[in-house]
């Protein structure tokens, strides 16, 4: 329904949305400080709709989108999860639509692996994570529409972009000087 509603303090994990179905999750909804290997888990074949809310504090990542799944993301915030914010891998796309906020997670902020794409269209953050805030792998594609806010932490890289992925849009602001 429509929130708020809390979901926590689950031992094997928040939210899962598999094999084929789909979540509409809007209105303020918090997943946090749940255990496992994630907070939000999208997979075999499944979509995601976030309209707002909160996803922090989990032992494992924020949200997995992963196994040719769609996760599609506004004015939400991904923070303090244990194991990196997002990941968007096996196939899957991902588009982060504006006001999503990604920061303070140990890890990468952000992943894409194994032939999947990220759509960000302006006006997100991505910040304050202890790992490299945005990682483009694997044959993995990244489009820009419009700058976003992508800050490195010391020692790492804002924008990691390796084998043979591609990405479309301005990237000056993200280059290490």
């Amino acid at each position: 329904g429509f929130g708020p509603n809390i979901i926590s303090q689950n031992g094997t994990g928040g939210v899962q949305v598999a094999s084929t179905g789909q979540g509409n999750i809007f209105g303020g909804n918090e997943i946090n400080n749940n255990g496992g290997p994630f907070g939000l888990l999208v997979l075999n074949n499944s979509g995601v709709f976030m309209l707002g809310g909160t996803v922090n504090g989990n032992t494992g990542l924020g949200l997995h989108c992963g196994g040719t799944s769609h996760c599609e993301l506004l004015n939400a915030h991904f923070d303090s999860n244990g194991a990196g914010g997002i990941e968007i891998v096996e196939h899957s796309d991902a588009s982060i639509d504006g006001g999503v906020e990604i920061s303070g997670n140990m890890g990468a902020g952000v992943l894409v692996d194994q032939s999947s794409s990220l759509t960000s269209l302006d006006g997100n953050t991505i910040s304050g994570n202890t790992g490299d805030g945005l990682i483009l792998n694997l044959l993995s594609a990244l489009r820009l529409s419009a700058p976003d806010t992508i800050t490195a932490t010391p020692n790492h890289l804002a924008l990691n972009c390796n084998n043979l992925s591609m990405v479309t849009g301005d990237i000056s602001a993200y280059k290490p000087q």
